[in-house]
């Protein structure tokens, strides 16, 4: 029994450790009419998120971001970060100056 009591310890913690580092995932980023549409998921509800270190949002209850901005970055790249992570994302619709 103390046996199934350390493994089911340490399976629980490894669940909440990846829990609290998911990866971030963006899952589209376009420009287009002048808007910059930038969606994804940081795994967690109620994190804070950052697009391109200005522009801030709370991820949804599903953990999923969405930035409908009329900002575009001359890199033409998406960053976004939350929670001590980052990721980035090249921006379909975008030419670089």
């Amino acid at each position: 029994m103390l046996h199934f009591r350390v493994l089911l310890a340490i399976v629980l913690t490894l669940a909440t450790a990846e829990a609290a580092y998911a990866e971030i995932k963006i899952t589209e980023a376009h420009y287009g009419a002048g808007i910059l549409v930038v969606r994804g998921n940081v795994g967690a509800p109620g994190r804070e998120v950052v697009l391109n270190g200005r522009v801030k949002k709370t991820s949804f209850r599903n953990g999923g971001f969405r930035f409908i901005v009329p900002v575009l970055p001359p890199d033409c790249t998406a960053h976004i970060a939350s929670g001590g992570e980052e990721a980035s994302a090249p921006i379909a619709g975008c030419e670089q100056h």
